[in-house]
């Protein structure tokens, strides 16, 4: 399904000169999409891995990650905190469990979302209360300050959200014995993102559920990929290009979500106005926004794009289509559990777990290459190298040789 085929989507592409449209389109038909049901279910069942399989040691406090501009107007006045940002401490001047601005966005649902998680699992996991103290973190020994995030672009707020944390000299000096870790959840990262967040010296430990493109991961030719960037530049508002033109820090992002647009996508997805072919610039996303209609259109992409090939081979197992497809990614160079995630749509821990049976089954190696018996289930699937992950050939159901004669997996 491509989006800038429907109706919401011509008349933006209508902004462009025609010899621009193909690269405005295929700029369109990129763009990934996350409901705010996904993101609920899928932070939650973050939560639940990372904690049930003690990756986040107990008692821990789970908190929504916020930057201490986002913070200051709580603890004190915006007079008080001093104009730089790096200025502000956690549990000083400002307070990581401090109420939700109406303006808040995306920290105050994950804040809802944790709520929900403490709900759920309150008497099942030793979490403390988000308005903890330092005194009560120490009283009840916390072990573990998680912090709960929708999407890392750039990954600069997440890392600001961590290090006003150990700004403070009572967290550093708990860090410093071992007492403390700061974790980091993440519905979804750009691979830059992951990579500036994992390498923070504020930041323990990362997990992320979704990996998001950004022009250099969604698998553009070179050619396609500088006619994108050229439009992006061309096209973007005079007051938005010098920061925006290609998202913040030029991150080249292409995720979206249901409520909110992050700032790292090129500014002319989201602008109001532009340098388009006509008088008045026809917005995509108008005043930052998902229009309803948009948002429908995008979702149903997302779900043909994540089960489109199963719905194509409906002889296979669900098991099955998703170990062929493990290994072709595998064959073509995602070689990385972030290369399959972005190569197959799915999450990490999926991900990681189709890793493992590969690897149990000896069908790859601990290096991510296909063994002799890796190559055979390939050439008994008859995938197709010309296409990217369909499955071509004979209309007789397959399944794996490894699994054959195994009833219960």
């Amino acid at each position: 399904m491509k989006i800038s085929a429907t109706e919401p989507c011509k008349e933006w592409l209508e902004n462009f000169a025609l010899q621009d449209r193909s690269a405005a389109a295929l700029l369109l038909d990129s763009l990934q999409y996350v409901e705010e049901s996904t993101l609920r279910t899928g932070l939650i069942r973050l939560l639940e891995i990372d904690f049930g399989e003690e990756r986040i040691e107990q008692p821990a406090i789970v908190i929504a990650a916020r930057t201490g501009r986002e913070l200051a107007q709580f603890g004190s006045s915006l007079e008080e905190v001093l104009a730089e940002e790096n200025s502000s401490v956690a549990f000083e001047n400002v307070f990581p469990g401090a109420p939700f601005s109406v303006e808040a966005g995306s920290e105050s649902l994950c804040g809802n979302i944790i709520r929900e998680f403490r709900t759920r699992h309150g008497r099942s996991f030793d979490l403390l209360s988000p308005n903890s103290t330092l005194d009560d973190m120490r009283t009840k020994r916390c072990r573990s300050i998680v912090l709960v995030s929708d999407f890392a672009g750039s990954g600069d707020q997440v890392v600001k959200a961590a290090n006003l944390l150990t700004r403070n000299a009572t967290i550093r000096s708990w860090r410093s014995f071992g007492w403390v870790r700061i974790h980091v959840i993440l519905l979804a990262a750009t691979p830059l993102g992951k990579k500036v967040v994992e390498r923070a010296r504020s930041v323990d430990h990362v997990s992320v559920l979704f990996m998001a493109h950004n022009f250099e991961s969604i698998g553009w030719s070179d050619v396609q990929r500088n006619e994108v960037i050229r439009i992006c530049r061309q096209y973007a508002s005079p007051r938005l290009r010098s920061r925006y033109a290609l998202g913040w820090n030029e991150s080249k992002g292409l995720f979206l979500m249901q409520h909110s647009i992050p700032n790292n996508i090129p500014c002319v997805i989201w602008q109001d106005s532009g340098r388009g072919q006509r008088d008045a610039w026809s917005a995509l996303l108008p005043r930052r926004t998902m229009p309803e209609s948009l948002g429908r259109l995008l979702a149903m992409k997302a779900y043909d794009a994540r089960f489109g090939s199963q719905m194509q081979s409906r002889q296979l197992s669900e098991f099955s289509v998703q170990l062929i497809l493990t290994l072709e990614a595998i064959h073509r160079g995602a070689r990385t559990v972030e290369r399959l995630a972005i190569a197959l749509g799915q999450t990490l821990p999926d991900c990681s777990r189709l890793v493992g049976q590969l690897q149990q089954r000896q069908l790859i190696d601990i290096d991510y290459r296909l063994t002799d018996a890796g190559h055979a289930e390939l050439a008994e699937a008859r995938i197709s190298s010309s296409s990217r992950y369909q499955l071509k050939g004979s209309t007789r159901s397959y399944y794996p040789q490894t699994l054959r004669g195994v009833r219960n997996i």
